[in-house]
């Protein structure tokens, strides 16, 4: 496994960060691509910008991290205002995965509130948070049943700022 000072080494001498716009361009020309003309990597299937460092994918927010402050985070790097592709490094910030799910938008469903749904068989409105007990999302925790999806976008709301923090995302 290669060290994280190799690794900053080896990514200083491929490419050249720019913090305030969170691109990357290469230092070296490959694969047919000019040094310093176009930004560098990939979009991948899952949403977030890819960077091949000694022909293995690494995603970009982890890069931009190592670059810029010289070493990885213990766990995940989040993107404070949730888009994947925003690399600027005001924007990353290290976090649990259960602080990176708190950040995470709005749930697909029928309420269009984050952590609120249609409780069919009870014919409310029913509020649910990821709980945990060492930093990693391991289940949904039940908030209580609601006659209005305002009161259970409340509760769902008053867990959230008690479970997340400053990582606590309503929307």
């Amino acid at each position: 496994m290669q060290s994280a000072n190799d690794l900053l080494d080896e990514c200083n001498r491929i490419y050249i960060y720019d913090p305030d716009t969170g691109i990357f361009t290469r230092r070296i020309s490959s694969g047919g691509q000019l040094a310093g003309t176009s930004p560098a990597g990939w979009l991948g299937n899952n949403g977030y910008w890819s960077l091949s460092i000694k022909k293995k994918k690494m995603l970009a927010h982890r890069v931009a991290w190592l670059m810029h402050h010289g070493f990885l985070p213990e766990f995940e790097i989040d993107h404070k205002n949730t888009n994947r592709l925003d690399n600027r490094i005001k924007n990353l910030r290290p976090a649990t995965r259960m602080q990176n799910c708190g950040n995470s938008p709005k749930y697909r469903g029928k309420s269009k509130y984050k952590g609120v749904c249609w409780h069919k068989k009870a014919n409310k409105w029913a509020a649910y948070i990821g709980s945990s007990s060492d930093g990693a999302v391991t289940k949904r925790r039940h908030l209580g049943l609601f006659s209005t999806e305002e009161e259970a976008r409340d509760a769902y709301l008053a867990a959230a700022q008690a479970t997340y923090g400053e990582f606590s995302r309503t929307k």
